[in-house]
């Protein structure tokens, strides 16, 4: 095809003569690597070409979409530069918004498995689920809701994905532009796939990363194509990433077709980015701007100068000004599609979104997060169906498996190396149940298993019977006047505890839990100690009733930067029994009762993008001298947590045993670069009664109180934190090293 009207084209019939030719803009995926697409367009606007028809692939499909309902070039240039595009990729929900009955769990493990039955345990399709950039955009496509065909926007749009069944393409024509852009941009692996109908759909470039004949087929007599994908000439140093390798291999029969379209091309634009790879986000600004760039080479400039000056001979078409607003859109009815077991009350009373009412793009994108945060679902998508004078609100969803197994390892230089295994199965019985079986093996093991049972309106009241069994090391030393510290052995307890607990959550973030416990310790004496008291094992019981609150605002479980987090728990302590009883201190008589009151808090503020300040407080209180083990112990500077226990700085874990303690703090954190973090801290601990310490290392408790700083270096990888940290205490001055590796047990 030619830009020049042929001779032949000058001797047809009048009426054709006048027929303006139609423009067609073809553009092709190639991930970040697709913003050059934008710099595209601020040039044809300046020039003044118009495009009547659009196809795009991939990110090609989503610049493509947008421009086709009407944003500027100068509107894409803005999005492109403010949207955090990584983040959107990362399906990464922020910890607010996940249910409080649900965070000890969220983004635990290294490893997932699930399925909806033993045999059909599987791993995830994909390394991302999409739902947050479907979020995106569908926020960004919110103007063309309700608008069936593509063929109805301000300019004719078509996108492709491939059907990985049948391995044909799929050609996106009518429905939600939102659905139909992420399945085009489902890089096979890194993303689910969508299902539709009986077809599973990824990205379009795998089989057609150029859709030139489809733009033809629409009606397109002069063709401009944008090309942002692989290179035919590309050596083996370019490809220098398990990135580029992987979009690499998916691409290659794409490639060949690129290659083959490219004839059927009159003005080709092939920007000069082979530097940057489709996971360059960051590098936006340098995209768009190389595109751009491109397009106003002299080569390619002088061709869009020459082809709107031959438009400039034709009488103008019309144009299609767009005829959607972003104002809020009046429902009829709300449709859930997909449910299996969850309830349709639960999901609209969730959303927060009623029928018969009005919905805002806002409320719709608070309503799709809270869903997804539920961790019920896999996938929640919605668009939009015409009634009448109003719309059918439509959310399809995918239930997450009954069945979930995950893994993860863990490392640090106190617990040693551990794995974490978990196993749950949802709906035994009741629809809205769940069992939990959690394995810890490591130096200190630990096995948890619960049975969870949520009610009410939005599943807020819960019911939980558990059990937790785990076992604890804690080395004790001597020191004589002389200051020579000697090892007399080490206390081994292993503890069992059977609960029930009843509870509501009052908000996403908050509860309140009445709970009962029987408690167990089987407490040994080893390596001398049983010599010293002459009884190599105490069995200690005792029953307790619970009352608590708990508030947890923080926005990221492992590295927050705002939020904070209160636990406010009573204890009263029931007939507590010991076989072994002396009157030196160790193992003294213990009270029949016995009430603990905790609050413990933190919080981070954020007073700049990158930088928190975090204070906090801990007091923890018993009215009397409880059997050792249930003592509180306070030590090291790492994620680890179990009952009774707190960090203090300065000092080993389970390094000070005490019954009575108020901690105070003040610290900062301050994040580098994209997921590094440097954060210190100063703590101290005063001790109201009496506190215990079993130290290698000479620790006096001057005036029953301890002080310390740390301070420490944390990088959240893909894998888990990894962590070093290096703290010190005003007593004897020595340096403690900390270092750790995975998802905290």
């Amino acid at each position: 095809m030619s830009l020049i009207i042929s001779s032949a084209s000058a001797q047809q019939q009048e009426p054709q003569e006048k027929q303006r030719p139609k423009i067609g803009l073809v553009l092709s995926g190639g991930g970040a690597k697709g913003l050059a697409h934008v710099g595209v367009l601020k040039v044809l606007e300046e020039v003044g070409i118009r495009p009547d028809y659009i196809t795009g692939v991939s990110m090609g499909s989503i610049v493509g979409g947008l421009y086709s309902i009407g944003y500027s070039a100068h509107q894409l240039d803005s999005l492109a530069m403010v949207t955090d595009w990584i983040a959107a990729f990362s399906d990464e929900v922020s910890f607010d918004k996940v249910g409080i009955n649900m965070k000890e769990d969220f983004r635990k493990y290294q490893l997932n498995f699930s399925g909806n039955n033993f045999k059909s345990v599987k791993l995830p399709l994909g390394l991302v689920r999409g739902q947050l950039i479907f979020e995106l955009l569908s926020g960004m496509c919110w103007r063309a809701n309700g608008v069936e065909s593509f063929d109805h926007f301000p300019i004719p749009f078509r996108c492709l994905a491939a059907d990985i069944i049948s391995g044909k393409t799929y050609t996106f024509s009518s429905g939600s532009l939102a659905q139909a852009m992420r399945a085009s941009m489902a890089i096979p692996t890194a993303f689910t796939p969508i299902v539709k109908d009986s077809l599973l759909l990824v990205d379009g470039g795998i089989i057609n990363n150029f859709p030139v004949q489809e733009c033809i087929d629409m009606g397109a007599d002069i063709v401009i194509g944008v090309y942002v994908g692989s290179q035919e000439n590309i050596e083996a140093k370019d490809l220098n990433s398990m990135i580029k390798i992987l979009m690499h291999s998916a691409t290659l029969f794409g490639l060949k077709n690129a290659a083959e379209s490219m004839g059927a091309v009159d003005i080709k634009i092939v920007p000069n980015i082979n530097e940057y790879g489709v996971e360059s986000f960051g590098k936006a600004k340098e995209i768009v701007d190389l595109g751009e760039a491109m397009a106003r080479s002299e080569t390619v400039f002088n061709q869009l100068l020459d082809l709107k000056k031959k438009l400039d001979s034709f009488p103008s078409n019309e144009k299609k000004e767009p005829v959607f607003s972003e104002h809020e859109i009046p429902i009829n009815k709300i449709q859930i599609k997909g449910l299996k077991y969850a309830g349709r009350d639960f999901v609209i009373a969730m959303s927060g979104i009623k029928e018969k009412s009005t919905v805002s793009k806002d409320e719709l994108s608070l309503a799709m997060k809270v869903l997804y945060s539920t961790l019920v679902f896999e996938k929640i998508e919605n668009y939009f169906v015409k009634e009448g004078n109003a719309f059918n609100l439509v959310f399809e969803v995918i239930e997450k498996d009954r069945i979930q197994a995950n893994a993860s390892v863990f490392y640090d230089n106190f617990f040693d190396a551990g794995l974490l295994l978990n196993l749950s199965y949802k709906h035994l019985g009741i629809k809205t149940s769940k069992v939990d079986i959690a394995l810890n093996i490591s130096k200190f093991p630990q096995v948890i298993l619960a049975y969870h049972l949520y009610g009410g309106e939005n599943k807020r009241l819960f019911f939980t019977l558990s059990a937790n069994a785990h076992s604890i090391i804690i080395p004790n030393y001597y020191e004589f006047p002389s200051s020579v510290v000697v090892s007399l052995g080490q206390f081994k307890n292993n503890q069992l505890q059977l609960s029930a607990s009843v509870g509501h959550s009052i908000t996403q973030n908050s509860k309140i839990e009445l709970k009962s416990t029987f408690s167990s310790n089987y407490f040994y004496l080893q390596d001398g100690l049983e010599n010293l008291y002459g009884v190599e094992r105490v069995i200690a019981t005792n029953f307790s009733v619970e009352a608590a609150y708990h508030i947890n605002t923080f926005n990221h479980p492992i590295f927050p930067t705002k939020g904070l987090r209160l636990d406010m728990e009573y204890r009263k302590i029931l007939n507590p029994k010991s076989s072994f009883q002396d009157d030196n201190g160790m193992f003294e008589v213990i009270s029949n009762e016995n009430e603990i009151a905790v609050i413990d808090f933190k919080q981070y503020i954020r007073f700049a993008p990158s930088f928190s300040l975090v204070p906090e407080f801990t007091l923890a209180y018993m009215s009397s001298i409880p059997f050792y083990a249930d003592k509180f112990f306070l030590g090291g500077s790492g994620f680890n947590s179990r009952r009774n226990t707190f960090n203090q700085a300065g000092v080993q874990p389970y390094q000070i045993a005490t019954d009575n303690f108020l901690k105070l703090g003040l610290g900062f954190q301050l994040k580098m670069i994209k997921n590094l973090y440097v954060s210190g801290f100063w703590e101290s601990a005063f001790f109201i009664n009496h506190a215990e310490t079993y130290s290698e290392e000479s620790l006096r408790l001057n005036g029953e109180t301890i002080s310390g700083w740390v301070g420490s270096v944390a990088y959240n990888s893909v894998i888990g934190p990894v962590k070093f940290a290096i703290s010190q205490n005003t007593d004897n001055h020595k340096y403690y090293y900390y270092f750790s590796f995975g998802f905290p047990f």
